[in-house]
């Protein structure tokens, strides 16, 4: 039996930023800071800009989404692939 080698390289992800004027346009999602989220400030996720990126282009963590904002935004990007 032969078992397959996987090596996972990077992670797809939907950027942030806390530039305002993103929500002008559409497939995004706003993010409200908080204590539980820890981002510094509000940010919006930029569903159109989806991509995928090498691990070693993460540095630093800036915060985890609460499970209700994850879960938007996989029905944001399912709609935006029409999936």
């Amino acid at each position: 039996m032969v078992v397959p080698l996987t090596i996972i390289l990077g992670a797809t992800v939907v950027p942030l930023t806390s530039t305002a004027g993103a929500t002008r346009f559409p497939n995004t999602y706003f993010i409200k800071r908080s204590a539980i989220n820890g981002l510094p400030l509000d940010s919006i996720a930029m569903i159109f800009q989806l991509r995928t990126c090498s691990f070693n282009r993460f540095r630093n963590k800036l915060g985890n989404l609460e499970q209700n904002h994850i879960n938007t935004i996989k029905l944001l990007i399912k709609h935006y692939l029409n999936l």
